[in-house]
């Protein structure tokens, strides 16, 4: 089975209305700006495995934020992560998929330790890189896989 993995951009003021639980009673809803990066080109299970490989090993927690409730509501049995300017700050330049050793990566994505896993990983790696990256002082990323 295939994964995707998609990555939407939102301005923090709607990330921030779907958070309290945005209705028609709570006022006009913000200018919905988003915008997407093209989804990751490979199986996205790679990409929910990168995300732990850099918690576990790199201690680089991508997966927690204070949007943790809403990411729950909006991935509906899907990975759902949300990247923040904080995110930015403290990871990204932490993020430098060419210096993991493709051997370790592709042990961690596959019991086999098969090569193509260690590519994989180290795709993910770079597309999630290419997420954060597009998030700004306004604006964050909504990560999906599934």
């Amino acid at each position: 089975m295939i994964f995707e993995a998609s990555c939407l951009l939102l301005p923090l003021e709607v990330l921030e209305a779907l958070q309290r639980g945005f209705s028609p009673s709570s006022g006009p809803f913000p200018s919905l700006e988003a915008s997407s990066l093209p989804p990751f080109a490979g199986d996205g299970f790679y990409c929910g495995m990168a995300l732990l490989w850099l918690r576990e090993r790199m201690m680089l927690d991508l997966l927690c934020s204070d949007y943790d409730d809403l990411a729950r509501r909006l991935g509906a049995g899907r990975v759902c992560v949300v990247f923040t300017p904080a995110h930015r700050e403290r990871f990204y330049d932490l993020l430098v998929p060419d210096e993991y050793p493709l051997g370790e990566l592709a042990l961690y994505a596959s019991t086999s330790g098969a090569p193509e896993a260690g590519e994989g990983m180290r795709a993910a790696i770079r597309w999630l890189k290419e997420c954060l990256g597009r998030v700004g002082e306004d604006r964050a990323a909504i990560v999906l896989i599934g």
